[in-house]
């Protein structure tokens, strides 16, 4: 789920750079599989921020699995 000033920046993104939108996509959004393996289900809404940020997701998942490992180690 898109915000309306991200949906603007892809779109932009896509024009100034030549390229077809699906590209953008796939580019800014190649980390977002991340969301799967964190267990997210409900929608994720996807801001300009986190498209700006290449390893966003990258990051968010990092941070997700060391609370995981703290978690774990404390119940062990």
């Amino acid at each position: 789920m898109f915000q309306l000033n991200y949906q603007n920046y892809l779109e932009n993104y896509a024009h100034d750079n030549i390229i077809p939108i699906s590209f953008v996509l796939k580019k800014l959004l190649s980390g977002a599989s991340a969301l799967n393996y964190m267990g997210i289900k409900e929608p994720f809404k996807i801001t300009k921020a986190m498209a700006q940020d290449e390893k966003y997701f990258d990051k968010l998942f990092s941070h997700w699995y060391e609370n995981q490992k703290a978690k774990n180690a404390v119940k062990n």
